[in-house]
């Protein structure tokens, strides 16, 4: 039996009465449920398999970065008037910038704490919920800011509205999880700013 269930087959099956007197024992029901009949998928299952699908994603886009790189180094074409040591200070600074910005290593990631590796599926599950609206490069920091102020009003009405009702933990997680993807854009596009200007 698992933690979830689905609420619909419950409810369907408590409907159900072929004889028309619904009266189901608490023991019936207690059983019913014990057998995993109205079991709800586990999420890590999904998370993981996500994150998985993303770390892919990430891995490829690395490796387009950095064949980019090579290509760079090997198809510079040198001034007249530049000496072999400035051609290779050039390069040298091309590859440095592209090691600079790798993905973790394996190790790197493992040393995560879990509760880190967990916050970061939620993150990717709600990105991918939105990936129809396009991606945040073009965006300004300022709008970005006004938005995640916007998710941590809505993660605190959410907080709130526990005292008049039972409060939704699952919800708060999303909502959460909105607030820290609207505080990476922040950062990433800060990143993005920050960073030196290719060379030409």
């Amino acid at each position: 039996m698992r933690e979830y269930l689905k609420k619909k087959e419950l409810l369907k099956w408590l409907d159900y009465d072929p004889n028309g007197d619904c009266n189901v024992s608490k023991w019936q029901l207690r059983n019913k449920i014990q057998s995993g009949a109205f079991d709800a998928p586990e999420m890590e299952h999904i998370n993981a398999y996500r994150a998985r699908e993303g770390l892919i994603k990430r891995q490829q886009e690395e490796v387009q970065r950095l064949r980019a790189a090579l290509e760079q180094i090997a198809n510079y074409e040198r001034d007249e008037y530049e000496s072999d040591l400035v051609v290779y200070a050039k390069c040298k600074r091309i590859a440095i910038k592209a090691l600079s910005t790798t993905e973790p290593t394996e190790t790197q990631r493992e040393s995560l704490r879990s509760e880190v590796q967990w916050f970061a599926q939620q993150m990717e599950a709600k990105l991918r919920d939105n990936d129809h609206k396009g991606g945040w490069e073009n965006e300004s920091l300022l709008w970005l800011y006004m938005r995640m102020i916007e998710e941590v009003e809505e993660v605190k009405a959410e907080i709130k509205a526990a005292f008049d009702r039972e409060i939704d933990y699952n919800k708060i997680i999303r909502e959460a999880a909105d607030v820290a993807n609207f505080a990476m854009m922040i950062a990433d596009n800060a990143r993005r700013i920050n960073a030196p200007e290719k060379e030409e």
